[in-house]
């Protein structure tokens, strides 16, 4: 049953030759989609020196407190006093992204005679999508949410909300036709309730909505409430032997490390509620404009004892935020200007006394405030590679004139300090749908 599932995915993806040939030569083809986001720049690498692996844990010790300073007496020493650090864990996420090709077409679609090499234009695909994953982990949680059940037309066609299973926030930036997801009953300990293809998609059913169309039931006993998640799957059929969604197997995002909407207690293996100056800062905003920021910036300061500046610390948000927080700006000497480079080539800009970073796939009302020094991506097996272990990077498929690879990554995202950084909710963003990802359909 698995040969004749690859052939049918491979035909569903390769079948179609005439758009792969063309009379004319015309160089290549052209995306309509690039898949980047400069805030992935601000975790940096941390090598072996700064974790232990033991088993399938990543561990690392940081210092959740501090010990006593000096302390006046008339010649007599204090008792000793000393802090010891706090171990904290995780598990490394296993990243894959899967292709096939029919070996006729991969002979057939080269030069000149085609749009652009066949295999090479697949090649690019899978680059595209390692970016777009990225940005989806960077920015979403472990939890893999990619949008929240509103409502069914039928068990075929869903309404969704709340991108990253966040309020408000675009649901469908990272859906595309040809996509497998799942929808799983929160209610049921997030069990299946069906999976299948997306087959049409329309992207704003309202200002915060989505309208997904699949091409077999996904709803399938009428379960699905409002407040289920859908999440990305392995396969569109439930019971294959191969079949898992994403939920809990991708790596920590910003919505675990700064937590902007208080979901969780513990992270990394510590809590919160124990070890308090493990939280990060999370406000809600009262008045958005330079004069809070200031103040959200003094607070972080304040409450984690450290310096945060221009040099230490990054504020990033929602295209759509940044322009409310310059319309509060133009009534004074507004400078904005270049900033700092990031790892990648990323371009900071300077809004007044910090370096902004902003993407639309940012949360629409939640700006962050980063300190890069203490945010950690650890590649295990390094930069996102195809498998060869066996001396090539193809397997032939089963029964079919055909192969398929894959690209795999170990990577992990963490932050060895919290209270240092923040989060500000419920910014004021009135025109946060012009700003996201979603086309203008």
């Amino acid at each position: 049953m698995a040969a004749v599932s690859q052939v049918a995915q491979l035909e569903r993806t390769t079948s179609n030759i005439s758009t792969l040939v063309h009379e004319n030569y015309i160089n290549e083809v052209k995306p309509w989609l690039e898949m980047i986001d400069p805030v992935a720049a601000l975790f940096t690498q941390i090598g072996p020196g700064g974790y232990s692996l033991i088993g399938e844990k990543l561990q690392f010790a940081a210092e959740t407190s501090y010990s006593g300073g000096f302390m006046g007496t008339d010649g007599y020493l204090p008792d000793h006093e000393q802090v010891n650090p706090q171990e904290l864990n995780t598990t490394p996420a296993r990243l894959y992204i899967r292709r096939a090709v029919d070996n006729f077409l991969r002979a057939l679609a080269v030069r000149p005679g085609s749009y652009e090499d066949f295999f090479a234009r697949l090649q690019k695909q899978m680059l595209d999508a390692v970016k777009r994953g990225t940005a989806r982990h960077i920015h979403g949680a472990t939890a893999a949410t990619v949008a929240t059940f509103v409502s069914r037309t039928s068990a075929t066609v869903l309404v969704i909300d709340a991108g990253y299973g966040h309020a408000s926030c675009a649901p469908a930036m990272f859906i595309e036709v040809g996509m497998t997801m799942a929808l799983l009953d929160v209610s049921n300990s997030y069990a299946t309730i069906g999976a299948a293809e997306v087959s049409a998609l329309t992207y704003n059913t309202s200002s915060t909505t989505a309208t997904i169309t699949f091409s077999t039931d996904i709803d399938t006993s009428s379960t699905g409430a409002d407040g289920d998640v859908l999440v990305f799957a392995t396969s569109s059929t439930s019971t294959d032997s191969h079949y898992v969604t994403e939920r809990s197997n991708a790596p920590l995002g910003l919505m675990d490390i700064m937590d902007p909407d208080a979901a969780a207690t513990t992270l990394l293996g510590l809590s919160e509620s124990t070890y308090v100056r493990w939280a990060p800062q999370v406000r809600a905003s009262s008045d958005w404009g330079h004069v809070e920021l200031m103040e959200f910036v003094e607070e972080i300061s304040a409450k984690s004892n450290s310096e945060v500046n221009a040099q230490s610390h990054v504020i990033t948000m929602q295209n759509g935020v940044r322009i409310e927080l310059a319309k509060d700006l133009l009534p004074y000497q507004q400078q904005s200007n270049l900033g700092r480079t990031l790892q990648g080539g990323w371009q900071t800009v300077r809004v007044g006394e910090f370096d902004v970073v902003a993407s639309h796939y940012h949360l629409q009302d939640v700006v962050y405030c980063l300190c890069p020094e203490d945010l950690h991506v650890v590649d295990l097996d390094g930069e996102p590679s195809v498998w060869a272990g066996d001396g090539s990077q193809f397997s032939r498929i089963a029964n079919y004139d055909g192969a398929e690879w894959f690209i795999r990554h170990y990577v992990q995202r963490f932050a060895s300090r919290r209270n240092n950084m923040g989060s500000l909710t419920g910014v004021s963003n009135p025109n946060a749908e012009r700003y996201n990802a979603h086309p203008n359909s």
